[in-house]
């Protein structure tokens, strides 16, 4: 069931990439609800290098793979797959409301309010999926540094 719900995410990932469309987006989850969001990227094309930035802004922000989280700074672990989808979540907690970014490896994945408490899923597919080690960025900028700057790692084994 579960390679079925994977490859069906893929399909509509595909779907709406080559026709141009955007998915419409959920309203923002109320403190301890799960929303779900599919991502409308691109693969390959990076659009964020958060290199020189360190953590920055209140709240926290938790990393949830099947593998485990990134709680205490560790990079839990997922397979690598050459074909299909994973979905990952953040837990978080203590934000300020503001509208945020989430990066994968530097591409954009969606936008979402970064508020008291908030659980969200998206799913990772292609390169992000590949063995090594990738990077999950929650950004929102204040000119040319982030207000509220949040990383987290994931490895593909």
């Amino acid at each position: 069931m579960r390679n079925i719900v994977v490859a069906l995410v893929v399909v509509t990932l595909f779907a709406l990439v080559g026709c141009g469309s955007s998915p419409q987006k959920d309203q923002t989850p109320r403190a301890g609800e799960e929303k779900s969001y599919t991502s409308n990227m691109t693969i390959g094309e990076k659009e964020f290098d958060g290199s020189a930035f360190s953590d920055a802004g209140q709240g926290t922000v938790v990393l949830r793979t099947a593998g485990g989280t990134s709680e205490n700074g560790n990079v839990p672990e997922i397979p690598a797959v050459a074909n299909g989808g994973s979905q990952l979540g953040l837990d978080l907690e203590g934000g300020d409301g503001s509208v945020c970014t989430l990066y994968v490896d530097g591409v954009s994945n969606d936008k979402f309010n970064f508020g008291e408490r908030s659980t969200v899923t998206f799913t990772v597919v292609a390169e992000q999926l590949h063995e090594g080690v990738h990077t999950v960025e929650l950004v929102k900028m204040d000119g040319e540094k982030p207000a509220i700057y949040k990383k987290a790692e994931y490895k593909c084994v």
